[in-house]
């Protein structure tokens, strides 16, 4: 079943609040820079949102399929991209960064948990 026990409810709401949060404090920590490039320094934690979002409806419309874990997959650098670009321009605090230490093994999971559900594969 989908999302049918309470610890996945409770994965996904933590997941929900980290990334959020990340986002959060790196826009709110840039206000001094071009809104194009605070966009850029505090995408990744909405990207990650998004990445796993779409394989949560793909697998709920049931459209999974070993063809798409490529493109996740590729799909999955960005917020990546989008954490380095930060570590660049980010005009905050510098301490903010250590939110990166928690974010690379949150994208691991998006990685691992959205491939599942892109693909098909047994959750």
């Amino acid at each position: 079943m989908f999302l049918s026990d309470l610890t996945d409810i409770l994965y996904i709401l933590i997941y929900i609040a980290i990334c959020s949060g990340a986002s959060l404090a790196f826009w709110f920590n840039n206000q001094s820079v071009k809104v194009t490039e605070r966009v850029l320094i505090s995408a990744h934690g909405v990207m990650m949102l998004t990445l796993f979002g779409t394989a949560l409806l793909i697998s709920h419309f049931k459209l999974s399929s070993f063809d798409y874990m490529g493109v996740y997959s590729a799909f999955c650098v960005l917020p990546l991209v989008s954490m380095l670009f930060s570590c660049f321009k980010h005009r905050g605090n510098k301490y903010l960064h250590l939110l990166h230490i928690i974010m690379i093994p949150v994208l691991m999971w998006t990685w691992v948990i959205g491939g599942m559900y892109v693909t098909g594969d047994s959750l």
